[in-house]
């Protein structure tokens, strides 16, 4: 997120500048990477784009490595990903994050003041990432159905006036299958129902976000 203005204390200072050579480090040395998933993206709508200014991704969630693919598709943007506060208990798991510049929340008590620090974030320009589904889903099925997703995405969306970017990723039979997605057009949220809609229409957007979801993961899984 942008500063805003005020200089920060040079031990915060220095430690965003040893995040952010991690982060490169790491960038750089995976993309030979590229070559193994051979990414291949669908774009439904017919239309392939550029994912520009602040946007909030999200996609389903079956394994721990998700948050790689999602960048190996969208790999021309650096992602803020929201992880829960508990993997920051480990020094060498917070040090990671805190260079991939994740965005901690306590999934427990996810309050207003939680969605207006991502808000800020994704008014700042910046691409947040997420999975509303909110857990791994552990379904051994390679088409598995995607579970509910969780409403506080469209409250993020509405806060920031920023919109959202479905993504699906196929589950890949082995490490050497190809990494497939589908991506689709972003949603203006606001275009459902204004800016302050009622908790039941917030909820209808929910389910509407999940409708245009499953049609992505007919596409990538071809039924």
């Amino acid at each position: 997120m942008k500063s805003s203005g005020q200089k920060k204390p040079l031990k915060e200072r220095l430690m965003q500048i040893v995040y952010k050579a991690g982060f490169w480090f790491v960038k750089i040395t995976a993309a030979p990477a590229m070559l193994l998933f051979r990414p291949k993206v669908h774009y439904p709508e017919g239309k392939k784009y550029r994912i520009k200014g602040g946007a909030l991704l999200i996609s389903n969630h079956h394994t721990n490595v998700d948050p790689l693919y999602m960048m190996f598709i969208i790999w021309h943007r650096n992602h803020h990903f929201i992880c829960t506060k508990e993997f920051y208990q480990k020094p060498l798991l917070a040090f990671i994050f805190n260079c991939f510049q994740c965005i901690p929340v306590d999934k427990e008590n996810t309050g207003t003041a939680t969605i207006r620090e991502i808000a800020a974030h994704l008014r700042a320009g910046e691409l947040v990432s997420m999975f509303p589904e909110g857990h791994i889903n552990t379904s051994t099925a390679q088409n598995a159905d995607i579970e509910q997703f969780k409403s506080g995405m469209v409250l993020m969306s509405l806060m920031a006036g920023t919109p959202i970017i479905p993504m699906y990723l196929k589950k890949r039979k082995t490490v050497f299958s190809r990494l497939e997605a589908a991506v689709g057009e972003p949603v203006d949220v606001a275009s459902f129902y204004g800016k302050r809609p009622s908790l039941q229409e917030i909820e209808e957007i929910t389910r509407i976000l999940q409708e245009r979801f499953e049609k992505l993961r007919r596409v990538v899984e071809g039924e």
